[in-house]
């Protein structure tokens, strides 16, 4: 896990971080991105041009609510089960924290 002070910079830096010089935002098979405002989400996407597809599948912080002290654990176990369900294998799970910092985890399905 890494963690920084704007989502996008901490989700590309969580990809930096894995080492491979092919591996890039679009290896990313699978997102879970809290939304916590509408507005945050859209500047993260305008950076990392994500395929809306592959995000947030089954709703996120706005729909799903924001249960404070347990987003991280939602969205993980959120993310894990996506990826069994679908049989991808590289998801990425973000959440953001008051004042602008960031948190990215890349997992990788081991099922496969």
């Amino acid at each position: 896990m890494l963690k920084g002070l704007s989502i996008s910079k901490t989700m590309s830096s969580a990809i930096e971080l894995v080492g491979k010089p092919s591996f890039s935002n679009k290896i990313i098979n699978y997102w879970e991105i809290n939304e916590a405002f509408a507005a945050q989400f859209l500047a993260v996407n305008r950076d990392l041009k994500l395929d809306l597809h592959n995000v947030n599948r089954h709703g996120s912080g706005i729909s799903l609510r924001h249960p404070a002290g347990a987003t991280g654990a939602r969205l993980l176990v959120t993310l894990l089960h996506e990826l069994k369900r679908s049989g991808e294998r590289y998801g990425c799970a973000t959440l953001c924290a008051g004042g602008g910092p960031g948190a990215a985890m890349i997992v990788e399905n081991m099922q496969l």
